[in-house]
């Protein structure tokens, strides 16, 4: 079953996108479907949320840092049957943001989810503070995987949760939980 988008109340900008569009990587034109943004697309739970927003039908906008890596999101993607635009971008850099943002709505018409799974983490110590071998595996003795997160964050962007509102959503396999 795929899930409904909620639709968001982005205005159309008078203007196209703010410089650098040369930077892009652009795959299809018009938009049936939802919009879906996914920035840090190009890999891990960010390429996963971007596959699973298109296998829910929506047409996707990845953005990360890496061309290479962008494209191989989108060929993915279109390898599925989904469609998909990417941009270069560094998500740290608030002009970069700003530039995606209008540049989705410029040339898909509007955004209906957005989702950031770009970070940069260090990969000596958690964001908890311990060791990373300590988030290789769970309570439940399992390794996380990209997918498994993705499919909350796309659900989290659909109708199913629109009651959910400033609360975190753990997908941890039950560690913060032991």
């Amino acid at each position: 079953m795929r899930h409904q988008f909620l639709p968001r109340a982005w205005r159309r900008p008078t203007d196209k996108a703010i410089g650098h569009s040369e930077r892009g990587v652009h795959s299809g034109h018009g938009t049936p479907g939802p919009v879906a943004l996914v920035f840090g697309g190009g890999t891990g739970i960010g390429r996963a949320t971007a596959v699973e927003f298109a296998r829910e039908g929506a047409t996707v906008v990845v953005a990360g840092r890496r061309h290479a890596v962008l494209a191989g999101s989108i060929e993915e993607i279109e390898a599925a049957g989904g469609r998909a635009i990417g941009i270069v971008a560094d998500v740290s850099r608030p002009e970069d943001v700003t530039r995606v943002v209008t540049a989705t709505v410029a040339e898909l018409g509007r955004m209906d989810a957005v989702a950031n799974c770009a970070a940069i983490v260090d990969r000596q110590e958690s964001m908890l503070t311990g060791p990373v071998e300590l988030f290789d595996l769970v309570p439940l003795g399992l390794v996380g995987q990209p997918s498994e997160a993705a499919k909350a964050i796309v659900w989290l962007c659909s109708v199913a949760a629109s009651y959910i509102t400033g609360t975190c959503v753990d997908v941890d396999g039950g560690l913060l939980a032991s």
